[in-house]
């Protein structure tokens, strides 16, 4: 839920129902926020 807030805001985390987790790479770094951003555009 912590993830979901940091996207969506409180509320908007709250009315979500169903997340799936999604990992990057098992073994390699974590991406940054501008990383995540170009890999996943559909997120606000």
């Amino acid at each position: 839920r912590t993830s979901l807030e940091k996207y969506y805001g409180k509320e908007g985390a709250a009315k979500v129902q169903q997340a799936e987790a999604f990992e990057v790479c098992e073994y390699g770094r974590r991406p940054d926020a501008a990383e995540i951003k170009r890999l996943f555009p559909f997120l606000p």
